[in-house]
C-alpha cells in the first residue's frame, strides 16, 4: 500500500507546489484498496499531511492537496 499511493501522487507532483485533487485520490484509494486497507490508506495520508509533504488547500470551491518543497524531495526518495 505504502508503494501505490507514493506512485500515484507522483503522477501529479513534478515540482513544489504542484497539486491534486482530493476527489481523484479519493476515487483512487476506493478502487485500489478494499475495508481495513481503505482506513490504512487514508491514514497513511494523514500522515503525510502531518508530516508537511502535502497540504490541503481549497481552490475554486475544491478540495486539493499541494506538495510541498520538503514533500516532493521525499516522493522522489519513496519511488
Amino acid at each position: 500500500m505504502e508503494n501505490k499511493i507514493p506512485l500515484f501522487l507522483k503522477k501529479w507532483f513534478k515540482k513544489q507546489g504542484d497539486y491534486c485533487p482530493k476527489d481523484q485520490l479519493d476515487i483512487f484509494i476506493v478502487n485500489n484498496f478494499n475495508g481495513d486497507m481503505q482506513d490504512e490508506a487514508i491514514a497513511f495520508v494523514d500522515q503525510l499531511i502531518n508530516k508537511k509533504w502535502m497540504r490541503q488547500i481549497t481552490k475554486d470551491k475544491k478540495e486539493f492537496l499541494a506538495v510541498t518543497g520538503y514533500g516532493i524531495g521525499m516522493l522522489k526518495k519513496l519511488v
